[in-house]
């Protein structure tokens, strides 16, 4: 049982638009489900109600409280039936929930909004079936096999065979309840409720009314048209309808817009007209009738019914087309005895119609020429044009255009309706087959050039297959003009049996004016000799069609040349009214062959930049006279159209134009453009030049573009200032345009798509790619960068930006009209330009946020504008299939934009609505019909609220809870809004756990961040789904899939993000498992993958991907050929997402528009999509690497809660690091990658190392790790010691952290006696000294944190084997590495120089300089080597040891200079004095008297019972003990000297005190630093609370340490 119910608007939405992803068996599937619907054509929605519950189409839906009262409600007062109603409120979500209902200001408003949805939903039906059955009959079409398959159900039910009798006669049973119901609502007055309503609730029924008689005329055009013959039975309904109705004529429309209601009263009665054509089928007429069964003309008693009808239409002038097809259908009938003989009632037939003067054939064909036949179906294409089935109607009309060619004389309307029914390509196809028309055309080309209407005739039926045949075809033999007047000079030349058409030859030369006017300049020389014949005698002087050889198109080429040259454009404005039009529809037919037109047009009076002049100077003419006729705005019209199809191939002809004509005016002037649209445009409420003043300034743009990279020569300057201006011009058009008189509404939607097109154009091109940014002074990049800066300051920065936007904004607060526009329109160019332009609407509002986002500007009043319309935008998701994906595009780059405060709350602005939100998500995504890409929009929707801090909204889409929450008793909320929707997250998860193995992974990527961000950011969204092993197997399936995928796959970089985000999902797993001590998921994710992870990580983890040669070649292609624009100014910003493929890393459209066209750009093109290609693959291979990494850091992580998983860790860090072993060149491209896979090699062994139990086959392994480690350190790619080595640091860094790590935990171990090779040892302690040398003459010139940093690094590595059992032996080898690398000498250098070298005022360097000397002295030959370098001389002199020689320091005041004398100096002193005894003495005696002042303070402080006592402190005393009781060996006169037996005793009596009254010790006990807190902490393994400083009440226990240390003090002085 449901409880929603896919909209037949979206159905037929989703037919229209369908794009590759769309599932055609569930369309198939659906639509078969409703044959109902579609066979009730009087009530397709109607099903019943029974027990609260809705059926409808076999389905059986639940609907709510709420939703039976607003039916019942809705009911009443529309008079629709309940079911009806019912089936639209589930349909349509929440546009009639209860709470929407309750906002509606009137009934008659509510009324109008509810019968709008389902008069929109009804016609919908019909509209599916036309589009079904025009596609049935299009085989070409991808659709035609499912659309034949459910006409056939419609039609025959189960049957499919449509040629059997019962098929035919049930689709003529369809097409008969067709008219029918077409009868009905043409007799159908407005019903009482709604008259009682306001005007436009009024004005809106007859609206649908009259759309409704449309759809359903095309309907059953379609039906007759594609699938059946007309029968008697549709005849007869059909032409008694017509009777009664007059063709459908007189329909009121009082209450509708009067140009909207003439419009479509118009149209149903020419569409009446074309059907009626239809039915009559001339072309049947003329085949035998007893090979046509079921021909209504079979049936005498049906054509004597139609006959009368045709008599009583005969007097209606509009129904002139259908009578004429009737009269010459019977005239083909008198003159056919076999068709007569098989009809039924013959003899009746004979003496109704053929016996009967006043009643034949005759009388109606006669009748219909007095009607002006032609002039109708002129009027009758106009009105129809746009229409879906245009071409149908053509081919009607033009089979009965050239049935009457016998009938009437070739007049004007006649060649008028030729022409119009010739700009139909399929027309002229026919044309070129048919005796007729050929008579038709042959009779055009006759009358050239006497009579100029029958140019655009002659041009039209042009042989365009070859540029041969196009000069052929152009080429004349006759030329027809009148003689001049008074004109002799011509012989009469006798034929027998010739009385008319009177054969003549001319006895002088002659000029005969090309025109025939008085004034006419230009004339054609004909020698004498010359023949022809006189065609006319009945005019004077005579018409005459001479025997010449000609090229019509020079001769019109050279004759507009002469009209420019003498000025003469008013005397012939009536033939450049026809010309100028003709040569525009020309060019635009021809466009490969313009230029070539161009040159033969211009003949021999130059080149083709000659005619383009012309055609200019033609141009400027009518520009300059004062505006009011047609005619004149028509030639301007075309002219602009002409100058758009030369800017393809002669730019700076136009451009040398346009920039001193009067089209723009940079003067302050009006200029032409303005005063046309106010003074003519506005007025009439048609914007013709206006539209294509825009598609020009189009080209005008891309010529621009084109011309960026390959300089034209022309003017920047005057270039910029007509772009400019133009562009001003155009903004301020764009701000008003909605609010404009339009005779055709389909030219607002042509405006705003044509503005919205050129100005997308320009910001991608200025801030698509590097080019402009970095170089946006350049000549040539100026303009573009400049418009582009432009349109930012216009539509981003000002506060009046909201002004240029107001038509968008317009469109959005008036969105129900334009979708009952969109959905109910006949007419597919209307409703395809409306779709183009709300569509394109959304886009570039899309690219604007993102412009200003990635222009780092403030947040503009488009994004506030769109948040305080973000309710209305999300309630029209679910009306459109198409609008789907271009709104939640455009919401998700509104959440992510940028903003320099906090992102504005969506869900505040949606308080009352997130119930909508989740509803309209869910609806969506649970719709069968909906395309990949509508699906991923919403994904990725939904995946920006978690990025965008969007958080309260997500908790409750993806929880299903909705707002206001139902514990909230004091807000007045409805009822039906505290109905839960379902968990979004359990729809995602459910849709990867049923992903089929050789599913395509592209359309489901956005499932998959989704899952992974659902899971990141709400970790209760874990709850349902962790012991879901169907959706766990595919996500270790599409990890695995890593594997065998193949780098030159196209399918690799789809492939790798899936699995990268894949790794993130598990890692969350992970993680979240850990923190539950949860150990399900190994068997779950960890046990799947185990035994191909290894194969995993050498995937992933080796860079091999990267085509180096490929780089290489491209970058040298393009240095050689543009050495001003790099390859990596094409480079993409970040004004659009990326996406991998072709267009990748490289802007491949632009840099086809900036480079142009040619073999060698077009190869060099082709090369960088092939980079583009490798990139992708590339970045694919990275962010799936930087995903792995996160999933074994997380699996490090997890080893807490599972040890076993702690082995696999530290084999996952051998195979990173056989990886990086592997791979044969660094790049710095890969920094980043470099440091990210040495850091999760450390972070494991970290992690792991510790945890793995210490058994022989694990030792083993981290032996191998660790001489892994060390291979990977001194890998071949780059060098540790190269002077560059800085970008790699990171990478060594890591390392080396690793090494430490592993080094410390086999020596730390005491059951286990480490052996490492005594190379392996030597290496390291040479790689220390080498890098500290390095580092330490660094820090004197860059001294910075991050050098400190890696001296202490190497300083730890360094004294862990200084103090370690592995370098017994090396003595030797260490001394060498002092001495090779000069480590001494440069740590000592450093250390005189630290004074200068602090950080934050620290003597951080000096600590760093000395410990390494502490550590170097711990053996004797190193010690001397140390004393020999100096070392004593520096302490003695170096400034920053001064507060220790002339005074005191604590660890509490100088923390760090306190440790430098405890942990350095003393215990330097203290090993060289061990080492060497006394061969120092005499610096040993410098230095003690040098720093007695720190010795005594020391010491002494003890007696004077300190104010604090801490580690630091104690740890001081005993080094000093220490160095006394070795001078006592060495040198004791010297402790004499400085009375240290004294200071001693002193010392010790403190101590003692202080140790006996412990109550008084723990009220100094206090850590000296944030070091000591830290020590005391992890160190000694104090509670870290038990540890802080400062904390009275937590003193004790650090003072039973301190009370510890002490003792131990004790004890060593009193041994």
């Amino acid at each position: 049982m449901d409880s929603s119910i896919v909209s037949w608007t979206w159905i037929l939405d989703a037919f229209q638009v369908k794009d590759d992803s769309f599932p055609v068996e569930e369309f198939e599937k659906i639509v078969v489900e409703r044959l109902d619907g579609l066979r009730n054509l009087a009530s397709p929605l109607r099903g019943s109600v029974q027990n609260e519950k809705l059926c409808i189409y076999g389905q059986t839906i639940c609907f709510t409280e709420a939703q039976q009262k607003s039916a019942s409600r809705l009911s009443e007062l529309t008079g629709i039936d309940i079911s009806e109603v019912l089936y639209v409120l589930i349909s349509h979500n929440d546009s009639f929930s209860e709470r929407r209902m309750e906002s509606f200001a009137s009934d008659s408003s509510l009324v109008q909004t509810f019968t709008r949805s389902y008069n929109i939903e009804r016609l919908s039906v019909w509209k599916l079936i036309c589009l079904l059955l025009s596609t049935c009959s299009d085989r070409e079409n991808n659709w035609h096999e499912v659309s034949r398959n459910i006409i056939v159900h419609v039609l025959l039910g189960a049957e499919k065979n449509t040629a059997t009798g019962s098929g035919e006669n049930a689709a003529s049973q369809y097409c008969v309840q067709a008219i029918q119901l077409l009868e009905q609502l043409y007799e159908q007055s407005i019903p009482t409720r709604i008259s009682k309503l306001s005007e436009q609730a009024i004005g809106q029924w007859y609206y649908f009314h009259f759309s409704a008689q449309l759809l359903l005329e095309k309907l059953i055009f379609a039906l007759v048209y594609d699938l059946i013959p007309c029968t008697a039975e549709i005849a007869s309904a059909w032409f008694e309808c017509m009777r009664k109705s007059r063709m459908l004529q007189e329909q009121d429309f009082v209450h509708l817009d009067a140009q909207l209601g003439l419009t479509l009263c118009r149209q149903i009665v020419y569409l009446a007209v074309i059907v009626s054509v239809e039915f009559i089928a001339l072309d049947r007429q003329s085949q035998p009738f007893g090979e046509q069964p079921g021909f209504f003309m079979l049936n005498g008693k049906t054509v004597i019914k139609v006959h009368e009808a045709f008599m009583q239409l005969a007097g209606e002038p509009t129904a002139a087309p259908a009578c004429m097809a009737w009269g010459i259908a019977l005239h083909l009938l008198d003159g056919s005895p076999e068709n007569l003989s098989v009809m039924t009632d013959q003899k009746e037939v004979s003496a109704a119609i053929f016996h009967d003067v006043k009643s034949s054939y005759q009388y109606l064909i006669r009748t219909t020429v007095h009607h002006d036949l032609f002039s109708i179906m002129s009027n009758l294409l106009t009105s129809l044009k746009g229409d879906p089935s245009m071409d149908r109607y053509c081919v009607v009309l033009s089979l009965l255009f050239s049935s009457t060619v016998s009938y009437v004389k070739f007049t004007d309307s006649f060649f008028a309706c030729a022409s119009d029914l010739l700009q139909t390509p399929v027309i002229r196809d026919m044309a070129a087959e048919d005796e007729d028309w050929a008579r038709v055309i042959l009779r055009s080309k006759a009358r050239f050039p006497y009579d100029f209407s029958c140019i655009p005739i002659f041009f039209q039926s042009l042989d365009t297959s070859s540029w041969d045949a196009l000069v052929g075809a152009l080429q004349l033999e006759t030329l027809t003009q009148a003689l001049p007047e008074g004109f002799k000079a011509y012989e009469i030349i006798p034929e027998s049996q010739v009385s008319t058409n009177i054969l003549i030859e001319l006895q002088a030369p002659l000029d005969l004016p090309f025109i025939f006017e008085p004034t006419s300049q230009f004339t054609i020389a004909l020698p004498a000799g010359t023949r022809g014949r006189i065609i006319s005698t009945e005019t004077y002087p005579p018409v005459v069609i001479w025997m010449v050889s000609y090229n019509a198109w020079s001769l019109l080429g050279k004759w507009l040349y002469t009209i420019v040259q003498t000025r003469t454009f008013d005397e012939n404005e009536d033939k450049l009214h026809v010309l100028i039009p003709t040569c525009a529809k020309l060019f635009a037919q021809n466009r490969g062959y313009v230029r070539r037109l161009a040159i033969l047009a211009a003949g021999s009076v130059g080149s083709e930049t000659d005619f383009v002049n012309t055609i200019c100077d033609v141009f400027d003419y009518y520009m300059s006279q004062p505006l009011g006729r047609e005619s004149q705005y028509d030639i301007c019209v075309a002219s602009l159209q002409l100058l758009s199809t030369f800017v393809r191939f002669s730019p700076a002809q136009v451009w040398a134009y346009i920039t001193h004509s009067a089209l723009i005016s940079s003067s302050g002037r009006q200029s032409y453009l303005e005063a046309v649209l106010t003074n003519y445009e506005c007025v009439v409420g048609n914007y013709d030049f206006t539209i294509s003043f825009f598609k020009f300034y189009d080209l005008l743009v891309s010529d621009c573009i084109n011309t960026s990279a390959n300089a034209d020569g022309f003017s920047v300057r005057l270039k910029m200032e007509f772009m400019g201006t133009s562009l001003q011009s155009m903004c301020e058009i764009f701000s008003s345009f909605y609010d404009w008189c339009y005779k055709d509404v389909t030219q607002q939607y042509e405006l705003g798509f044509s503005f919205v097109k050129v100005a997308s154009k320009i910001i991608h091109a200025a801030f698509g790619i590097e080019l402009y940014k970095e170089q946006k002074e350049t000549t040539s990049i100026h303009p573009i960068y400049e418009l582009g800066s432009y349109l930012v300051d216009k539509l981003l920065v000002q506060k009046a930006s909201k002004r240029y936007l107001y038509s968008v904004f317009s469109q959005y607060d008036h969105f129900d009209e334009l979708y009952a526009t969109l959905m109910t329109s006949v007419h597919q160019t209307g409703s395809a330009v409306a779709y183009k332009w709300v569509l394109s609407s959304f886009e570039f509002l899309d690219t604007l946020i993102r412009l200003r986002g990635y222009l780092n500007l403030r947040p503009s009043e488009l994004e506030k504008e769109l948040f305080s319309r973000s309710t209305s935008i999300i309630s029209a998701l679910p009306q459109f299939e198409g609008f789907v994906a271009p709104l939640f595009q455009l919401l998700t780059s509104l959440v992510l934009a940028p903003w320099t405060s906090e992102t504005p709350s969506l869900l505040a602005y949606l308080i009352d609505s997130t119930d909508m939100v989740g509803k309209v998500c869910t609806q969506i995504l649970t719709n069968p019909l909906r395309s990949d890409l509508t699906e991923g929009c919403v994904w990725k929707f939904l995946s920006s609220l978690m990025k965008g801090q969007q958080q309260g909204l997500a908790v409750l889409l993806f929880s299903g809870k909705q707002f206001p929450l139902k514990r909230m008793k004091n807000m007045n909320h409805f009822t039906d809004s505290q109905k839960g929707t379902t968990s979004l997250t359990s729809i995602a998860e459910k849709r990867i756990a049923d992903l089929p193995d050789n599913a395509d992974l592209q359309p489901k990527l956005p499932i998959f961040e989704f899952v992974f961000l659902a899971r990141n950011f709400w970790s209760s969204t874990y709850a349902k789904n962790e012991q879901n092993e169907k959706f766990w197997n595919t996500i270790t399936r599409v990890i695995s899939s890593v594997q065998e995928t193949d780098a030159k796959d196209k399918n690799c970089p789809v492939i790798y993000t899936a699995a990268s985000n894949a790794f993130r999902i598990a890692a969350v797993q992970l993680f979240m498992s850990q923190s539950r001590n949860n150990t399900n998921v190994t068997k779950l994710v960890v046990d799947p993958i185990h035994s191909v992870l290894d194969q995993l990580i050498r995937v992933i983890y080796t860079l091999k991907d990267y085509d180096h040669e490929l780089h290489a070649e491209i970058q040298e292609g393009f240095q050689k050929t543009w050495k001003k624009f790099p390859l990596l100014s094409l480079k993409n910003t970040g004004l659009v997402s990326p996406s991998y493929g072709e267009e990748f890393f490289y802007n491949i459209s632009l840099a086809q528009q900036m480079l142009g066209l040619n073999p060698k750009v077009s190869a060099l093109i082709e090369t960088v999509k092939s980079v583009n290609v490798n990139l992708s693959v590339v970045d694919a291979q990275v962010t799936l690497l930087r995903s792995c990494s996160l999933f074994l850091s997380s699996l490090a992580d997890y080893s807490k809660v599972d040890s076993k998983v702690a082995l696999l860790c530290l084999k996952a860090s051998e195979w990173i690091l056989e990886s990086v072993q592997s791979e044969r060149v660094g790049l710095a491209l890969f920094n980043s990658v470099y440091a990210e896979r040495a850091q999760l090699v450390f972070r494991m062994s970290q992690q792991c190392a510790n945890i793995v139990e210490f058994n022989e086959e694990n030792t083993k392994l981290l032996y191998k790790l660790l001489y892994s480690t060390w291979k990977s350190i001194m890998t071949s790619n780059f060098s540790l010691y190269d002077p560059c080595s800085d970008t790699f640091m990171p990478y060594y860094r890591s390392l080396v952290r690793a090494l430490y790590n592993l080094l410390n935990v086999l020596l730390s171990n005491k059951e286990h006696k480490a052996h490492v090779n005594l190379s392996t040892v030597a290496g390291i302690l040479y790689m220390c000294h080498r890098k500290l040398s390095q580092l330490f003459e660094k820090a004197i010139s860059q001294p910075s944190a991050e050098i400190h940093a890696d001296i202490v690094l190497f300083n730890s590595l360094h004294e862990l084997l200084i103090d370690s059992r592995l370098v017994k032996g090396l003595e030797t080898q260490i001394v060498s590495c002092m001495v090779n690398t000069a480590s001494v000498e440069n740590c000592v250098h450093l250390l005189s120089w630290s004074h200068e070298l602090l950080l934050e005022n620290q003597p951080y360097f000096a600590d760093a300089a000395i410990t390494f000397l502490v550590a170097c002295s711990k053996h004797p030959i190193a010690a001397e080597q140390i004393v020999n370098t100096g070392l004593f001389t520096v302490l003695l002199e170096a400034r920053v040891f001064s507060t220790l020689r002339n005074s005191s320091v604590t660890a509490e005041g100088s923390p760090i200079l306190h440790r430098i004398w405890t942990r350095g100096i003393l215990p330097l002193m203290f090993q060289t004095i061990k080492f060497l005894g006394n061969r120092i003495q005499q610096e040993t005696r410098e230095m003690l008297l040098s720093f007695i002042p720190q010795i005594q303070t020391s010491l002494l402080n003890w007696r004077q019972l300190p104010q604090n006592v801490n580690l630091a402190a104690i740890d001081e005393t005993f080094m000093i003990v220490l160095l006394f009781e070795l001078l006592q060996t060495y040198n004791p006169i010297l402790l004499q000297e400085i009375g240290a037996a004294e200071m001693k005793t002193q010392m010790m009596n403190g101590v003692d005190y202080l140790i006996t009254h412990p109550n008084y010790l723990s009220t100094l006990a206090t850590p000296a630093s944030v070091y000591e807190q830290v020590y005391a902490v992890d160190i000694i393994g104090l509670p870290k609370e038990e540890a802080v400083a400062g904390s009275e009440s937590h003193s004790s226990p650090f003072a039973n340490l301190v009370r510890l240390q002490l003792d131990k003090l004790k004890a060593y002085l009193e041994r």
